[in-house]
C-alpha cells in the first residue's frame, strides 16, 4: 500500500537494505525506552551509547525512506501517467506535489516505522490466540485446504 508493490520480506532471500531497515527499527524501539528516563540533551552531550545507537537507527530509517522516495520518483519519471497500476501512498503524495519532500519523507518514515511495529504486535497476538485454541487452528487449516483445492493452488485466487 505504501509503495504500490510488495517488499519481498516473506521470501527466502531478504534484500540487505530491507533487512538493515528492519534492524534499524528494532534498534530504535530498543533504545527509545531507556531514553525516557533521562533528558535527550544530556544523553547527546555526554555521548551516551544509547543516544548514539538511537541516532544511528533513525539515520538508517530515514536513509531507507530516501531510497524509496528516489526509486519511486525515478519510476514516475519513466512511466506515462495512465500506464501504471495503483501507485501507492508514496507515489500519490509525490504526484500531488502539495507537500515538500521533507514532509513526505517524514510521513513515509512514520508510516514505515509504525507499520513494522503494529504488524509484529498484531501477528504475535494472533499466533498466541491460535496457540490457545487448537480447535480454531484446525478450522482455519481446513478452510485453507478447501480453498487451495477449489482454486487449484492459485494463491492469489485464494485471497
Amino acid at each position: 500500500v505504501l509503495y504500490g508493490e510488495r517488499l519481498g520480506l516473506m521470501l527466502d532471500y531478504i534484500d540487505p537494505d530491507a533487512q538493515h531497515f528492519i534492524d534499524c527499527i528494532t534498534l530504535m524501539f530498543k533504545t527509545t525506552s531507556p531514553m525516557l528516563y533521562l533528558p535527550p540533551a544530556l544523553l547527546r552531550h555526554t555521548g551516551a551509547k544509547v543516544w548514539k545507537d538511537h541516532v544511528e537507527a533513525w539515520d538508517g530509517i530515514f536513509n531507507q525512506a530516501d531510497r524509496c522516495i528516489q526509486s519511486i520518483y525515478r519510476q514516475l519519471r519513466k512511466t506515462p501517467d495512465g500506464d501504471q497500476k495503483y501507485p501507492g501512498v508514496l507515489a500519490s503524495l509525490l504526484m500531488l506535489d502539495k507537500l515538500s519532500i521533507e514532509d513526505i519523507k517524514a510521513s513515509i518514515t512514520e508510516l514505515m516505522a509504525g507499520g513494522v511495529d503494529t504488524t509484529s504486535i498484531t501477528l504475535l497476538w494472533t499466533l498466541y490466540e491460535l496457540a490457545r485454541h487448537p480447535d480454531l487452528q484446525e478450522e482455519i487449516r481446513a478452510e485453507i485446504s478447501a480453498a487451495r483445492i477449489a482454486c487449484e493452488g492459485d494463491v492469489e485466487q485464494m485471497l
